[in-house]
């Protein structure tokens, strides 16, 4: 659960695992600089406070899953970290997670004691199915530098960590994902030499290329349903994917279906004259 040198680690109790753009099938680093489309918001913290500030309820889109429960609503803290909670306090002081002290059912893609009084936004975007939230040129506190990094929540529950300018002391936070109850989490670093720029994060519970329309039901004899299977290629790298969709009924005879699916990501060029 903690800094893995292939680049990748978990799964937690629940299943996710994390990956990272320095391992081979890791996902790539794209940087979309949300502060240039005017759809943006930027966000306005309690107050105004720019230091050990937090938002009230922001609308994500649409229902996300997260360790099971779906939410509709998230809460930015200034400290780098967003929380599926009402946020009561600041957490100036980051610390190991999965953790029942407070806060708990957080994405935190650098929690520390950050500052944004000098020049220091928050902006967050809905586009796509992805709610993106972006931190622009924060500071630690009483300190120089400027961070500039980026989360990016997928409506298939996939979350995205991306770090553009991190030019600062970088070994001294906390980046994960914790539960509602801190009974569980996946710790990518604590305190430790793993953010740098151009990284991109991906934490997911498998499978996430490959979703279905529906989980369970009833079909009375002689009628049938379609399964639509979505297959998503975004932030894979090229390569042959494969897996199982198994079907269970209480038919006698055939109590369990496999259907292998595969899925392989190429390059295309189209040659015109």
């Amino acid at each position: 659960n903690g800094v893995s040198i292939d680049g990748q680690g978990g799964p937690d109790l629940f299943g996710y695992k994390w990956i990272d753009s320095n391992d081979p099938n890791g996902p790539l680093y794209t940087w979309y600089n949300i502060t240039s489309n005017p759809s943006a918001v930027q966000v306005v913290f309690t107050g105004g406070n720019l230091d050990d500030g937090s938002t009230g309820a922001i609308p994500i889109g649409f229902p996300f899953e997260y360790y099971g429960n779906l939410f509709t609503n998230l809460y930015i803290c200034t400290n780098g970290f967003i929380s599926f909670n009402a946020l009561t306090s600041s957490y100036v002081t980051n610390i190991q997670i999965p953790s029942a002290s407070l806060p708990n059912n957080i994405i935190a893609p650098f929690w520390y004691d950050l500052d944004g009084r000098t020049h220091g936004k928050v902006h967050y975007l809905f586009e796509n199915n992805k709610f993106y939230i972006q931190f622009t040129n924060w500071q630690k506190y009483n300190a120089t530098g400027s961070l500039s990094f980026q989360m990016v929540l997928y409506s298939d529950g996939r979350v995205m960590f991306y770090y553009n300018n991190m030019n600062a002391t970088l070994t001294s936070a906390t980046v994960g994902i914790e539960n509602s109850a801190g009974t569980d989490g996946l710790q990518i670093a604590y305190n430790a030499a793993y953010v740098s720029n151009g990284l991109a994060v991906k934490i997911s519970a498998d499978p996430d290329w490959l979703t279905n329309n529906i989980s369970g039901g009833t079909i009375f004899n002689g009628n049938f349903i379609d399964v639509v299977l979505t297959l998503s290629s975004e932030d894979y790298p090229l390569g042959t994917y494969t897996m199982d969709l198994v079907i269970n009924s209480n038919d006698l005879v055939n109590p369990t279906i496999t259907i292998p699916v595969i899925m392989e990501i190429a390059n295309i060029f189209e040659l015109t004259s």
